[in-house]
């Protein structure tokens, strides 16, 4: 005689090796977010204006992303006020090999405030500015 707590994992059993079993193999694991960066910032500049500053930014992509150029906040690192420069590609843009773009913003006082410089990071390499009355080292 089989006793009930012999049963009972009897039926159990087989329902834990099934949800334990390999996953249904047509099921992906989702791809990776694409890296919306510009490959190369040039050069950074810093132009002060009333209430602020106009960061105005070059760079160049040999996928010709150079339209539609954002800069998107990044956080802080050392002291410097980082930004992404970032575009969106299609296959137009992409079609465009080894183009330059140029995009500016205003940024306040107080989002610079204790701030050395700004650097702006691309996927392959970035540049920096230093706000003016800041020793280079």
């Amino acid at each position: 005689m089989i006793r009930p707590p012999l049963a009972m994992l009897a039926l159990t059993l087989p329902l834990i090796l099934t949800a334990c079993g390999d996953r249904d193999p047509e099921v992906q694991a989702p791809e990776p977010e694409p890296d919306l960066r510009v490959a190369v910032v040039e050069a950074v500049e810093l132009g002060r204006t009333t209430g602020g500053w106009i960061v105005s930014v070059t760079a160049q992509d040999p996928r010709g992303v150079v339209q539609d150029l954002e800069l998107e906040p990044a956080g802080r690192s050392g002291g410097l006020v980082v930004y992404d420069l970032q575009a969106e590609t299609s296959e137009t843009m992409q079609a465009r090999v080894g183009q330059r773009g140029r995009v500016a913003i205003f940024v306040p006082n107080e989002d610079l405030a204790g701030a050395t410089g700004v650097r702006v990071e691309g996927s392959q390499a970035g540049a920096t500015a230093l706000l003016p009355g800041i020793p280079e080292g």
